[in-house]
């Protein structure tokens, strides 16, 4: 009933946004490609099921691409208008291919993306060619953020009260009179929190209101019921810590098909009895109940096993392959729910330290490290060794033939979690390199990388005056301040901000 696609909970709010985005549609002039970023469980997908629906009413075609059936959508020509909704854009591999061959194949289409921010990921697809480059810069220019409140005439109570009717009529009780505790006021958490909230005061029968903050870890205690009693339907004889360590496991390991199941079952368990575990986890993983599952709620229940154990943990973590990393670095780093009592779970640092140890060794090709490098938080010191490691293997491994600005792309990323490591004289060299290259391609394309010139003068001026180069620090700053001036002046509209920032940074 969380899963925002069934509309269990009625949509409230975002009534600017959604105008913005009607009128995006209605405009045949504006850019094919929009932003919408926010938190998870800020309501994105919600937002774009809504306007979906606004669409399909006024004859539009929508559809929802996923990256399994993403590359076949650029090949046939629609005549119908298209909205074209892409949920979690920020972890779509080949986003700039996909995207560049939409806008050929279909132009009649309006594409939307959604993601968490508009950071690493935007950079890496503007650089695959101009017509990506462009789509992606004005989709950040105009990028809706759903950082601010949903509807600020509603209280956070009246949004879970709301919710808590929908969930109570789903499931044939009696209206509750739903109190939300600690919540009074409007604009404290986040929609999915009190969804969460609600479900939990409608299904879990609980002694006190329930608490956004603490209401997370009630609703994987009624999962743990049904976990229990599938076993028992199962005739599976099992203590229900191992049961919760082994959706744990099959979360962070990955468990689509029987054979993973039955591995990830053996990693946990060992090999007695894998078979049989294993088919009980993959019943509960494939069920339709376990894909609606919000992702703050399958990082809490991964957080909360891996500090309880550190056996488990290094059953789980040890030997990963590049896979293996991409899939469990979302749920070591992202964003978990709070527990009981509400503290936020946390990956215990020590599993962080085993999984950062293991990615200074990592070799592998560059289309697999780019996705786990791109999962590494910034800036961080736990991670910032290994990310150096990375990025510079991907340097080494760019072909001679490389585009430029590519490789002035990894050069200042390098250059950066060098510095971090505390590496400075090597940073130092990675952002000269980076700058050069930089005025190279901006001297040729102005329009396009003048922009990533003044942010590389400007990072290279800060490790100068890091290392006490204060005249060539001051050199630097005054070139990124009149590369800035010439961007304010030639695109006022865009560049508003950069004469004062020209200014500041003399």
């Amino acid at each position: 009933m969380l899963d925002p696609h069934l509309e269990v909970a009625p949509f409230l709010g975002r009534s600017a946004e959604l105008g913005e985005l009607l009128a995006w549609c209605a405009d045949g002039q504006d850019t094919p490609v929009r932003l919408i970023t926010g938190p998870a469980g800020a309501g994105k997908t919600r937002l774009a099921v809504e306007f979906a629906h606004r669409m399909r009413a006024r004859g539009w075609r929508t559809e929802w691409l996923k990256p399994p059936d993403a590359a076949g959508s650029t090949g046939s020509v629609a005549q119908r208008k298209s909205l074209l909704i892409i949920d979690d854009a920020d972890r779509h591999d080949g986003l700039a291919e996909l995207l560049t061959g939409l806008v050929r194949t279909r132009p009649e289409a309006r594409i939307l993306l959604l993601a968490r921010e508009a950071g690493r990921w935007c950079d890496q697809a503007e650089l695959a060619g101009p017509i990506a480059h462009a789509l992606i810069t004005i989709a950040r220019s105009a990028l809706i953020d759903l950082a601010g409140l949903a509807d600020a005439e509603l209280t956070d109570q009246e949004v879970a009260g709301q919710a808590a009717a929908a969930f109570a009529a789903v499931l044939e009780l009696p209206g509750p009179g739903f109190k939300l505790a600690g919540a009074g006021e409007a604009g404290r958490y986040l929609v999915l929190d009190l969804h969460i909230a609600a479900l939990v005061g409608c299904a879990g029968e609980p002694p006190d209101p329930p608490a956004p903050n603490s209401a997370p870890a009630a609703l994987l205690d009624l999962e743990q019921r049904y976990w229990d009693n599938m076993a028992g339907r199962a005739g599976l004889e099992a203590e229900p810590g191992l049961l919760r360590q082994l959706v744990a496991a099959g979360w962070l390991l990955g468990a689509g098909t029987a054979e993973d199941a039955v591995s990830v079952a053996a990693v946990v368990a060992g090999e007695a009895g894998a078979s049989v575990l294993g088919g009980w986890l993959r019943d509960v993983l494939a069920s339709e109940r376990s894909a609606c599952w919000p992702g703050a709620l399958a990082r809490l229940l991964v957080a909360s096993e891996l500090d309880a154990s550190p056996q488990f943990a290094l059953r789980c973590l040890s030997d990963l392959s590049p896979a293996g990393f991409r899939r469990v670095m979302p749920l070591l780093t992202g964003p978990a729910a709070a527990e009981g009592g509400g503290r936020r779970a946390e990956v215990p640092q020590s599993v962080l330290a085993l999984v950062a140890g293991q990615l200074l060794h990592l070799k592998a090709p560059n289309f697999e490290l780019i996705p786990i490098i791109d999962s590494l938080p910034y800036p961080d010191a736990t991670w910032a060794a290994a990310g150096a490691a990375i990025c510079g293997l991907i340097v080494s491994q760019l072909p001679p033939q490389a585009d430029q600005g590519t490789r002035a792309y990894w050069l200042n990323s390098l250059s950066a979690r060098l510095w971090l490591a505390g590496r400075q004289l090597e940073a130092v060299g990675a952002a000269e390199e980076a700058v050069g290259l930089r005025r190279e391609l901006a001297a040729m394309e102005p329009d396009r990388y003048l922009a990533s010139l003044a942010v590389s003068l400007s990072y290279l001026a800060i490790q100068y005056a890091g290392l006490r180069r204060t005249d060539d620090a001051v050199l630097a700053t005054e070139e990124a301040a009149g590369v800035r001036r010439r961007l304010a002046a030639g695109d006022p509209e865009r560049y508003s901000g950069l004469a004062d920032a020209a200014v500041a940074s003399q």
